[in-house]
């Protein structure tokens, strides 16, 4: 699910390049806290998300860092309707 540009160092993963995480905590309240720690742990960013920036045509400013979006599938088709580049697919309902 992460696409992040790693090292394997004495078996342990080196972060070469940080990464900012949009979180839509509302979404998932039960598993946020956790993976919110774990970003910490990395020393990556965390930026909340805001229903605001959809409103107002603004996404938040990243300084050119990569970034995930853990949220609804709602606003992640919203984003890359909005010429975001996202690696999210168009929901498939099983046969």
């Amino acid at each position: 699910m992460l696409d992040t540009d790693c090292l394997s160092v004495s078996g342990r993963l080196k972060t070469v390049s940080s990464m900012t995480w949009v979180l839509e905590s509302g979404v998932f309240p039960d598993s946020h806290e956790q993976l919110r720690i774990a970003i910490q742990r990395h020393g990556e960013e965390i930026v909340d998300w805001q229903d605001d920036w959809l409103r107002y045509g603004e996404l938040p400013p990243l300084n050119g860092s990569p970034a995930v979006f853990h949220g609804s599938l709602g606003n992640a088709a919203t984003i890359a309707n909005r010429g975001v580049r996202t690696d999210v697919e168009r929901p498939r309902l099983r046969e």
